[in-house]
């Protein structure tokens, strides 16, 4: 196997949609539950420059998007309801995370 660069922004291509807990390091014991789609299609480029695709499931598909949602500068807790979001907030604000 290859070695591989990082999947390019804005390359997935949804399926039928799954949900599955996300969370992240600059929020520990913060968890959330993200609807993504479940497998995608990944555009990218190797690190000789030549153009790739990459399909995933699971696991690797949902670290995918949540990568790929990062460099757009999409944080995952903007994928939760209102509802949701704000009692995340509510609990960091408390100091409760």
């Amino acid at each position: 196997m290859t070695a591989k660069a990082p999947p390019s922004p804005g390359g997935a291509f949804p399926s039928v949609a799954t949900v599955l807990a996300e969370a992240s390091v600059s929020l520990p014991g913060i968890v959330g539950a993200v609807v993504r789609p479940e497998r995608v299609r990944v555009a990218f480029q190797d690190l000789d420059g030549r153009d790739q695709t990459l399909s995933a499931d699971g696991l690797l598909s949902v670290c995918l998007q949540h990568e790929i949602d990062q460099l757009d500068g999409v944080f995952w807790l903007q994928r939760l309801s209102r509802l949701r979001r704000d009692r995340i907030l509510k609990r960091i604000a408390k100091g409760d995370a």
